[in-house]
């Protein structure tokens, strides 16, 4: 008896243990740690409005599992790793860790980051380069918004220019980021940080911009962020066209009008002088 008893006690020790190494327990743990919510499968990371605007998830059409919610003032945010759907355009065979983010009160220009070659590499909008040949050659921008170059703030150039596996979708108040892999919990903990550094650098695209004195020279470690910045404002649409000028003949009118006046009363005067008495 005492001997089944023990049997049984290795078999559970062994099947927690097989488990505890499993990579949903690890997230769920992970999760715990962070203070998140954990839920083994979900059918969409953020609300199915911002979802249709994406296109990481409108072309994609992912499955989303062992999802990590995390929810502060600012912004709402879920951690899951994504799979594409059978019958459906793939993703990678391992599937990779993404992260979706929604902001309260903030909104971003709209902007398309993605690896060249590779899945993502396409998009509905005009293609546009930073003339930063480290970052051109690794990776296809799209945006249709010529304040979009704000968001290339010195720490997502240094992203770029040092790595080539970074994923980054902005639209409204929405981001997506990952970096085309699956993640381990503690990569999930530095995805998690930087995506936190790089939007808390956009946090003045949201207020009220302030005129700074000019200086007689910028920054040189600013000078790459301004030439990236002025390349995409350049290469996105314009607002509009300038007014059309003025014509140049609504003068002439006025004199010929004031000629015609002025010529009544002379006429006038000549047929009553040649008029019969």
């Amino acid at each position: 008896m005492g001997i089944g008893i023990l049997i049984l006690l290795l078999a559970a020790g062994a099947g927690y243990y097989k488990y505890s190494r499993t990579r949903t327990a690890r997230l769920r743990a992970w999760s715990k740690e962070q203070q998140a919510l954990f839920e083994p499968r979900r059918e969409r990371l953020i609300t199915a409005l911002n979802a249709d605007k994406l296109e990481f998830f409108r072309f994609h059409t992912p499955r989303f599992f062992r999802v990590c919610t995390l929810s502060n003032n600012a912004a709402f945010m879920r951690l899951a790793d994504a799979f594409g759907t059978p019958g459906g355009p793939a993703f990678m065979p391992d599937g990779i860790t993404v992260l979706a983010a929604e902001f309260r009160t903030r909104s971003f220009p709209t902007l398309k980051i993605a690896p060249r070659p590779g899945l993502f590499a396409h998009s509905q909008y005009p293609a546009v380069k930073t003339n930063i040949a480290e970052i051109d050659r690794a990776y296809a921008l799209y945006t249709p918004d010529r304040e979009a170059g704000k968001l290339l703030t010195p720490f997502l150039i240094r992203l770029l220019k040092t790595r080539t596996d970074l994923y980054l979708e902005t639209f409204g108040n929405a981001v997506v980021y990952h970096e085309s892999r699956l993640l381990t919990p503690q990569e999930c903990s530095a995805l998690h940080s930087r995506v936190l550094h790089l939007t808390s650098e956009w946090q003045p695209l949201s207020a009220p911009q302030v005129s700074a004195p000019k200086t007689a020279q910028a920054p040189a470690q600013d000078a790459v962020l301004i030439k990236a910045q002025s390349m995409l404002n350049a290469l996105a649409p314009h607002a509009g066209s300038p007014a059309p000028a003025r014509s140049k003949l609504s003068g002439a009118g006025g004199i010929i009008l004031l000629l015609l006046v002025l010529a009544v009363p002379v006429v006038a005067w000549l047929l009553l002088k040649n008029l019969p008495h």
